[in-house]
């Protein structure tokens, strides 16, 4: 196949949104919309081509979910889930993890699966809280239990409903609303399953640094010290150490520098510099910053008695997905400005950022560290875009509309099911519906739809469609579909779904579904075979990202929730990609035939 000057443009476009997208120098969705317009400017694309995006079904159908999912959320549903599985795990800890890991999947199956994970993050720390379970054993399979129960459904994951729009533009067939089930729930099944037994060995054991206020009362103070220079705590190990007042006081970090350490600390020695996050009664903290010299950040001055202090805490928020503060400075958040918290550091991606605050951005998934009255932070449970790690008795909507937007969204699913209508009408006439019976409001509507994401899709699939045109996609295929020839079928399909899984590791899912599915489905027909099977592996392999924190947005969520290192997702979740994927490769020719 002749290699042309449009294929070289649309390869060094590609390129270099894949570099964008991974370095992070942009927003992702920024990234696509650039890419669009480089192809426009370029005379690659025509602009009905690589505009076409904005009116693919699948992007509308998204919008849909995001509203009813939204809705759900706003009335209480998804909260009352989460209240009521409280009470039934109970104090059990491998009761705990099991119940808490089908209810998720259960529930992300049929709701978006980042709002899921934004909301049962409270959840899952008044359970940890209750059980005596670290949080860090039950947030990484929080996450991941979500991404495989959004396997199970079209309307589960945005991916499925991307892989099935772009079929049906190709001519064919749409996926059904339970099609993917059958695999979908093997593998489900299977990734519970080692989460309840490898997962969970291999999982880190350490606490959050999370608020200490329950119902406006401080239990426990939460602060800063910084090691000074000529500390006697400097050079001695940690764990050893007189900061721990026998156990009246407990460590909850270590930070040197950017670099953040966890329990348990081994043969970690404080240095001089070091901050140490510690948690205990103020007269406790007091009684460590006298004798062992370290400086309090912010200071406990005699001026200011340990009572007065006391009433203020330290909090930790997470950026969520959507928040018009991504992007923002401190200076121009509502956290300082209207309500009158000070962010004392970030924590982003493993790195504590302290230093230069002023110039940070805020975005999605930084956990920022606050420091506020009892009544400050309580403030912050009904602001938009940020999440409040604890309390999740006094965080539940209890709203009298809960019962009918649970109807309306149990009717859309059976209506995408069993009426001639389709999917995309189902959802987009169950989000008006949410908005004329009074459980969302017009304004919540906009709250509810993430514009990043349909931004990202809809550029992205006009991208996608202007290689299949000048060729790219199929040029693409015949240089790939020689090596993986060989290896038969079963070869070629295990070579696509690690392209998928692997481009989602740093990728967006929908980017990574959107750019394999036209290259799956061109290998598909250079070897003769099924397009079907092909375009169902990509739709598990984008999905089914594991390995890094940043591929799929709930693991960037509770990456900083966790306190998790990078090394952890890998540890624990390549073993899970491996399995699940030969799982996929075996089972997806049963149901879908070469």
């Amino acid at each position: 196949m002749e290699f042309t000057a449009d294929i070289a443009v649309v390869l060094a476009v590609l390129g270099v949104a894949f570099v964008l997208f991974v370095r992070e120098v942009l927003p992702p969705d920024f990234v696509a919309l650039l890419s669009v317009i480089a192809l426009l400017v370029t005379g690659v694309a025509e602009p009905g081509t690589a505009l076409a995006g904005f009116a693919n079904p699948a992007v509308h159908t998204i919008a849909g979910m995001f509203v009813i999912s939204a809705a759900l959320l706003k009335t209480g549903v998804v909260d009352g889930i989460g209240r009521h599985l409280v009470r039934f795990a109970g104090r059990r800890p491998g009761r705990v993890l099991f119940v808490t890991l089908l209810a998720v999947a259960a529930l992300s199956a049929f709701v978006n699966n980042t709002p899921i994970v934004v909301m049962m993050i409270p959840v899952i720390l008044r359970i940890a809280t209750s059980s005596g379970l670290p949080a860090s054993k039950l947030l990484i399979p929080l996450s991941y239990v979500s991404i495989l129960g959004g396997c199970c459904t079209l309307i589960g994951t945005s991916t499925n409903l991307i892989v099935s729009g772009l079929l049906q533009q190709g001519g064919m067939a749409p996926l059904s609303m339970f099609e993917m089930a059958p695999v979908g729930l093997a593998l489900a099944g299977a990734g519970i399953l080692y989460l309840l037994t490898v997962g969970h060995r291999l999982l880190p054991d350490h606490d959050t640094v999370t608020a200490n206020v329950s119902g406006g009362r401080i239990r426990e103070y939460v602060t800063e010290f910084l090691v000074q220079p000529g500390s006697p705590l400097a050079g001695h190990r940690l764990e050893e150490s007189p900061v721990l007042r026998g156990g009246r006081l407990k460590v909850l970090e270590l930070i040197r520098g950017e670099e953040i350490f966890w329990p348990p600390y081994g043969p970690l020695s404080i240095a001089e510099g070091d901050i140490l996050i510690a948690k205990g009664a103020a007269s406790d903290i007091l009684d460590a910053s006298r004798d062992t010299g370290v400086d309090l950040i912010p200071d406990l001055g005699p001026e200011e008695p340990a009572g007065e202090r006391s009433a203020l805490t330290l909090a930790e928020v997470i950026v969520t997905p959507g928040s018009a503060s991504v992007g923002s400075s401190i200076a121009e958040s509502p956290l300082t400005r209207r309500i009158g918290l000070s962010v004392l550091a970030i924590q982003r991606h493993e790195h504590h950022i302290r230093n230069k605050l002023s110039e940070a951005r805020f975005r999605t998934g930084d956990i920022l560290l606050v420091e506020g009255t009892a009544a400050a932070v309580e403030q912050l449970r009904g602001e938009e875009g940020f999440l409040l790690l604890e309390g999740i008795e006094d965080a539940i909507v209890r709203h009298h509309r809960a019962p009918l937007s649970a109807t309306i969204a149990v009717a859309v699913v059976l209506a995408a099911t069993f009426s001639p209508l389709s999917v995309v009408t189902c959802a987009l006439a169950g989000a008006a519906l949410m908005v004329l019976t009074g459980c969302l409001t017009t304004r919540q509507i906009y709250d509810g739809l993430d514009a990043r994401t349909l931004v990202l899709v809809a550029g992205m699939i006009g991208v996608g469609l202007t290689a299949e045109a000048t060729g790219a996609i199929a040029w693409i295929a015949h240089q790939v579909f020689p090596v993986l020839k060989p290896l038969g079928p079963y070869g070629i399909l295990a070579g696509v779904f690690l392209l998928t899984t692997t481009l989602t590791e740093f990728l967006s899912n929908a980017a990574s579904a959107v750019l394999i599915f036209p290259l799956a489905v061109s290998i598909a027909a250079e070897g003769g075979l099924s397009p079907r099977p092909f375009a169902l592996i990509v739709a598990f392999g984008a999905s089914l990202s594991f390995a890094t924190p940043v591929g799929y947005q709930t693991n960037t969520i509770v990456y900083g929730a966790g306190g998790y290192r990078f090394a952890d997702f890998t540890k624990v979740g390549l073993p899970l990609n491996l399995l699940l994927g030969l799982l996929a490769v075996l089972l997806v020719p049963l149901f879908w035939p070469f």
